[in-house]
């Protein structure tokens, strides 16, 4: 069985997963190596403040990181979580 620790880490990635749009923002960091704003709420059909409020709780939530580049903004899913994140995701699906 696992830690405390542990189960409150996953229990935690889990509820912010529990957002569709959030999750769906997740998707698309995990299959980019980073995108900005506008790009990703145009992929997804969403408004640029709804994916805006999204990766803001994604990094402050430490599974997302930003760069900013001139005016722009880029995301990514941390280098170290996204194998995990992606490894969830797949083994989610088979549910």
């Amino acid at each position: 069985m696992p830690s405390i620790k542990i189960v409150r880490t996953i229990a935690q990635t889990l509820k912010l997963l529990g957002d569709p749009s959030r999750l769906r923002i997740v998707y698309a960091l995990a299959d980019e190596r980073e995108v900005n704003v506008t790009a990703l709420a145009r992929k997804l059909r969403l408004s640029q403040p709804t994916v805006s409020r999204h990766l803001s709780i994604l990094r402050m939530s430490g599974l997302a990181e930003n760069r900013r580049s001139g005016k722009e903004i880029f995301y990514a899913l941390v280098p170290n979580r996204k194998r995990s994140i992606k490894a969830l995701l797949a083994r989610l699906e088979t549910l």
